[in-house]
């Protein structure tokens, strides 16, 4: 049975009522899963160009120097480098946009927050995490829209026999672009992705202690050699599914939940497309994975019809391994990915 918040609402239950399923394992990429967007374009130039640009200010951020981890016991370093990129805004004779330093500096400045919440709890909060990672956005062209009250909610009227079904994201995504102009403010009225930000539960006990076997071969090399050690042991590395991430079946149903509510508001005109999407991400501190639902346009009339459902309707939500904005090489690959929302048609 189905609660009328999908907050409630855990993988079995949305499996077994909803026909939508987690696939198997992560995709390789980010490209991958996103590419199961029907209309989904390539980086322009420019924005390369921008992109490039951003890298080049955070090069110094790695994960050689900070991860949750290790920020819990030696922030020192970590804050030293920060301190070193902001004096050095000033000293920079590269031509570059007042509006891009303005985005890089602000996400600096909510990346030195994050690591003193870190020196100073155990975990890193919902709330820390969630303005870390709009400012990530924000200097990637995106428009974060944090929910707030129950003003953010999507509500599916009439669902499953239920009077209403309401969900309130963390956070939506709009596209707005390198520039602001009237095409990008009319562009920016449908959200292109919904994220949800999880409590990390990754535990930092003591300097000594060993973290787990998947989170240590990501934080101890950079992500073309985990990948290229991934592929090589195939026989004895199997992929995880994605609950081996997350380890809450509760938080798998309820971003299922969040991309179908939003789907069924911003399909409203199908057209022609038989296969629907909605893209999204869960934020695990300062980890990021990317998803994407899939499903067919006759299977959401059903849901909006209450009809029943039979074995051929099957939605299927993809998913990205996590990648880490600390590393910059997997930082990299979300500036390029999140700056590519922009090229989002629905």
């Amino acid at each position: 049975m189905l609660s009328d918040s999908v907050s409630q609402w855990d993988r079995c239950s949305v499996e077994n009522n909803l026909h939508i399923c987690y696939h198997d394992e992560y995709l390789e990429t980010v490209s991958e899963v996103l590419e199961k967007i029907p209309k989904f374009w390539e980086l322009t130039e420019e924005q390369k160009s921008y992109c490039a640009e951003v890298k080049r200010y955070l090069a110094k951020i790695d994960g050689d120097i900070a991860t949750t981890y290790k920020l819990k016991f030696r922030p020192q370093k970590f804050l030293a480098v920060l301190d070193e990129i902001y004096e050095k805004f000033d000293e920079d004779r590269e031509p570059t946009e007042s509006s891009l330093k303005r985005a890089v500096m602000k996400f600096l400045l909510e990346l030195s927050r994050f690591g003193e919440d870190i020196r100073n709890s155990d975990e890193a909060e919902e709330g820390c995490s969630t303005r870390l990672f709009c400012s990530f956005a924000e200097m990637c062209c995106m428009h974060s829209e944090i929910s707030l009250d129950k003003g953010d909610c999507t509500i599916w009227k009439n669902f499953k026999g239920l009077t209403d079904v309401t969900s309130l994201p963390d956070i939506r995504l709009y596209s707005y672009g390198i520039k602001t102009t009237k095409t990008a403010t009319a562009r920016s009225k449908i959200p292109v992705s919904v994220v949800e930000v999880k409590k990390s539960v990754e535990k930092q006990l003591g300097e000594s202690e060993l973290l787990d076997p998947l989170t240590e071969r990501l934080e101890s090399t950079d992500l073309s050699s985990s990948i290229s050690s991934l592929a090589s042991s195939e026989d004895s590395y199997r992929k995880p599914p994605i609950e081996e991430y997350l380890m809450n079946s509760t938080s798998l149903g309820q971003h299922a939940g969040q991309l179908l509510l939003e789907l069924h508001k911003c399909h409203k005109d199908y057209k022609n497309c038989p296969i629907l999407t909605m893209s999204g991400m869960i934020i695990d501190g300062t980890k990021v994975l990317f998803t994407v639902l899939e499903m067919k346009k006759g299977h959401l009339k059903k849901l909006e019809n209450n009809e029943e459902l039979d074995e051929d309707d099957k939605a299927v939500m993809y998913y990205s391994q996590p990648f880490d904005l600390i590393y910059s090489d997997e930082r990299s690959i979300l500036i390029d990915n999140i700056m590519r929302l922009n090229n989002l048609e629905l």
